[in-house]
């Protein structure tokens, strides 16, 4: 995946922004996401996918919101998303390639995680790591 503007569908979903977050500034470039991951819906494949920037921008959360539904995914309660792929500063994140996610539970991570300082960042990877996990737990 690059770092140019993200978008689902041929749709601009949000533009890049210039961000002082450890957990955005990689790949040696400013990112405007945590999380940027490809989503589908397991049980249609051939509805196809969309990108989605994680943490979702508020001005845009309906608009993916709309984007998941045209796929028949991104309910509020069922883990109906499939991972396909993500890119993240966080490499434990990639345990996620191909589990189903729910789309608030990854926004909620993605937001917690751009809320770390550089400690925290560390010792949530260490203890990921540690733990051996491999999906989203409430």
């Amino acid at each position: 995946m690059s770092d140019s503007n993200v978008t689902a569908a041929g749709k601009k979903l949000v533009e890049e922004t210039t961000v002082s977050h450890p957990c955005r500034k990689w790949k040696g470039a400013n990112v405007s996401y945590v999380i940027k991951a490809v989503l589908s819906n397991p049980r249609c494949p051939g509805y196809g996918q969309v990108t989605v920037p994680f943490p979702i921008p508020d001005q845009e959360y309906d608009q993916t919101m709309e984007l998941l539904s045209g796929l028949e995914i991104g309910d509020a309660l069922e883990q109906d998303c499939r991972v396909n792929e993500q890119d993240s500063w966080y490499g434990v994140l990639n345990a996620l390639n191909g589990t189903s996610v729910n789309v608030d539970e990854l926004d909620y991570l993605a937001k917690r995680l751009d809320s770390f300082c550089d400690d925290e960042a560390e010792r949530f990877r260490a203890m990921a790591h540690k733990l051996g996990l491999k999906r989203i737990q409430v």
